[in-house]
């Protein structure tokens, strides 16, 4: 969402850029104020003391903060021309700002002042929200609910995290006790309804969330990982702290009617990430609280997840809760006869989709199957793909439930029968291209150029089951030109990556596909599509130390050629250069040409470590499940 904010600017609203004010002016009007000896004039305050004075008489509304303002805008100016940040240059700036933050929160440039100033500081944040967190509630409120003060709390809020001294603890427990007692009026204003936000972040040990500035600008956020608590005893006291918020923000008989407000919805939202980062329930227990009462609001729930943002609540809920509660929702209200209008519906289908994806007990995916399998044809015709590949997803651990799937998907895309029965002749070798291309080539033909992206995708996720053998046997069908055709094609290039890349597919039907490349690596590589899938090629499993070192000495003469051949045509080899640089950056050229059992070595370390981690992984995915599954046998 784009968030708007007020301009109150009556005096101090034109932009102070233009406004001539250097190092040297400042320290005229100021003296100096670095990390030295202050002027005793200043130190004593009288000088500074009569310029605010002075200036209250040129301040023609009376509220702007000009004198202030300015001062702090020298501070700026000098950090720019190389002062440093340090505790005593903050502090002096404190001094001058005491008593005075309300009006410095009040004015749209003021506000950016203050931002500039004190943002990147923890301890200088701190101090300053210190200051406001001492305002009467009301005037906090105020400051709350106005565009550009809210925004400055915001930003010093994320300046403050981590969180690692009392005073950041007893702040937040002030706006978080604030937030509480007025939360049904600020969750649902633009502005006000960042502070939760922020403050759910951060009392879980979270910066900012990683996405385009809700402010407007065009910027990207990077995320912040989990910051670390000081101490144990800090992090029992923001639990404590953030408890009361969480609870609040995602109380499902509190919200109901609001979840389709845009604000509210990002509240609840950021209240599910943070309880997320600290292992908390609280999607569970919102799932909890509809299933409680879904007697008597079925129908309100129903049209919660039909609802722009409320959809966007219940897919974060169903993504987070236990596997208990995802089985009682679909049994008791989304199941059934219902889940054919869900799915048509352009925001529950997004819920619907995100349940199939992250369901773990084969109890629901065979629910899922027996419900969805009759709508395959229906979810096809109108290329929701992406729900599909949640239902392939959804059997890739399920032996049992793949081959009906399959059999469903061939008897859409033709391939599912024998043409003739005395010559054994059969269409499923057509089940590859009918896919790829949906079904725009006839029988036999094996036309690249018609590839669609809806095919692509759904391919790329058949590549993950172990019950699509036949799938690879028409991959072995093909001659090596069809195969290279594939690989520089910018659709179906993501399916020969998938096929290099997945754990399902066999050696056999991988090595097939490198070895129609093994007499012409150069058109791979030089090709911008191409050479993405020379880089799945390298990481393939079955691509050992051996063949790399083979490929190298082979590459390493190619290029000595090709740089050779194109001197003829320097235009030639500057398009072509690019991507050879690239690849022999990768393969790590110029320790091969150094010192060749080093080489080895290295790749011989990264292909072990490769396997131990997805071994490790497996292992990791495993003891959940079981753990899970033990917690689901005790609660029940």
């Amino acid at each position: 969402m784009t968030r708007k904010r007020k301009s109150e600017v009556e005096n101090g609203g034109e932009n102070w850029k233009r406004e001539k004010f250097g190092a040297k002016d400042f320290e005229k009007q100021y003296g100096y104020v670095g990390g030295g000896v202050l002027s005793s004039s200043i130190a004593g305050g009288g000088e500074l003391e009569s310029v605010l004075d002075e200036s209250k008489n040129h301040d023609k509304s009376g509220n702007f903060p000009q004198e202030i303002v300015t001062y702090l805008k020298g501070i700026i100016e000098m950090i720019e021309g190389g002062e440093e940040r340090n505790d005593m240059l903050m502090s002096r700036c404190m001094e001058e700002c005491s008593g005075q933050e309300d009006r410095l929160l009040s004015y749209h440039n003021s506000c950016k002042v203050v931002e500039t100033i004190f943002g990147p500081s923890h301890v200088a944040a701190s101090d300053f929200l210190r200051s406001v967190s001492r305002l009467k509630e009301r005037r906090i409120l105020d400051l709350f609910f106005s565009g550009c003060s809210a925004h400055t709390i915001e930003q010093l809020l994320y300046a403050m995290n981590p969180v690692n001294t009392n005073q950041d603890i007893e702040i937040l427990h002030k706006f978080c006790e604030l937030v509480c007692d007025n939360l049904m009026d600020i969750i649902v204003d633009k502005n006000a309804s960042f502070i939760p936000r922020a403050l759910l972040r951060i009392t879980c040990g979270l910066g900012r969330e990683a996405s385009k500035d809700e402010r407007g600008f065009n910027r990207s956020i990077p995320q912040q990982d989990k910051s670390e608590f000081a101490s144990k005893e800090m992090e029992e006291e923001l639990r404590k702290t953030r408890d009361r918020l969480v609870i609040m923000t995602t109380d499902y008989n509190l919200l109901s009617d609001r979840l389709d407000n845009s604000t509210v919805s990002l509240v609840v939202q950021s209240a599910l990430s943070g309880d997320e980062a600290v292992k908390g329930k609280a999607a569970t227990r919102m799932a909890q609280g509809v299933i409680e009462k879904i007697d008597v609001n079925e129908d309100a729930f129903i049209a919660s997840l039909k609802g722009k943002n409320s959809s966007r609540v219940w897919e974060k809920v169903i993504s987070l809760c236990d596997e208990q509660s995802r089985l009682q929702l679909w049994q008791m209200c989304v199941g059934g006869s219902k889940v054919a209008e869900l799915a048509k519906d352009n925001a529950a289908f997004f819920f619907i989709q995100t349940l199939i994806k992250n369901t773990k007990g084969e109890e629901l995916a065979t629910d899922i199957m027996d419900d969805l399998s009759p709508l395959i044809s229906s979810f096809l015709d109108s290329h929701k793909v992406t729900i599909v590949g949640a239902m392939i997803k959804c059997v890739e651990k399920f032996d049992d439930l793949q081959p009906p799937l399959i059999k469903a998907l061939r008897r859409y895309f033709d391939a599912s029968k024998r043409v003739n029965y005395r010559l054994q002749a059969s269409n499923k070798k057509d089940f590859f291209f009918n896919v790829l291309t949906w079904k725009s080539v006839n029988s036999g033909e094996m036309d690249v150029e018609k590839s669609n992206v809806h095919g692509s995708v759904l391919l790329q996720s058949l590549l993950g089951l172990t019950h699509c053998s036949s799938l690879q046997e028409n991959i072995r069908s093909f001659p090596p030109s069809i195969i290279k055709e594939l690989s520089i094609n910018r659709i179906s290039s993501h399916v020969v990556q998938a096929i290099l890349q997945s754990n399902a597919v066999s050696d056999d039907t991988k090595n097939y596909v490198i070895k129609a490349f093994e007499k012409d690596w150069q058109s791979l590589i030089e090709s911008p599509i191409g050479s993405f899938v020379f880089d799945s090629v390298w990481n393939s499993n079955v691509f050992d130390v051996s063949r790399k070192q083979n490929l190298m000495k082979n590459l390493v003469s190619i290029f000595v050629c090709c740089t050779m051949d194109h001197l003829i045509d320097p235009l030639l080899f500057q398009s072509t250069s690019k991507s050879w640089k690239c690849t022999l950056y990768k393969c790590d050229a110029g320790l091969f040409k150094k010192d060749i059992k080093g080489w080895v070595n290295k790749w011989k370390q990264s292909g072990q470590k490769s396997e131990k981690s997805v071994n490790r992984q497996v292992k990791i995915e495993k003891k959940k499940e079981k753990k899970q599954m033990k917690k689901e046998e005790v609660e029940e």
